[in-house]
């Protein structure tokens, strides 16, 4: 009988030792976040699509990226063409793209996080 006594005991510590881990994880966890590591969402990033004018700059900036994030812009041009680019947000999560407006029309530009996430976390337009 000791010796179920002692495999019970032995096998409740384990399960408090790895539910203590778990907790402990969980907080480490929010609090990088809290400190500066990558956001749960990125329901803060935003963007803003000027242009100064048919074959003149067509420019990107935003704001609410995580620092040092890679991400890829898409813009979809008035006249059909999709084109791809890249670019990485600063220390204080900016982004900027320079392209040019060949066309008359609506230009779109959306931005999609590198890391293989699909969704888009921000999408601006502008008329030129």
């Amino acid at each position: 009988m000791s010796g179920l006594k002692s495999k019970t005991l032995l096998g409740l510590s384990m399960s408090i030792v790895m539910m203590v881990t778990g907790l402990m994880f969980t907080f480490a966890s929010g609090a990088s976040a809290a400190k500066g590591g990558k956001p749960a969402t990125a329901t803060t990033a935003t963007c803003t699509l000027t242009a100064t004018g048919v074959g003149g700059q067509l420019a990107l900036n935003g704001t609410g990226y995580t620092q040092g994030g890679s991400y890829r812009v898409q813009y979809n041009w008035p006249s059909g063409g999709i084109a791809d680019t890249g670019t990485t947000a600063d220390a204080t999560g900016a982004i900027s793209v320079v392209s040019y407006a060949y066309w008359s029309g609506t230009y779109k530009a959306t931005v999609y996080p590198t890391s293989g996430q699909t969704s888009a976390v921000a999408t601006c337009s502008t008329t030129v």
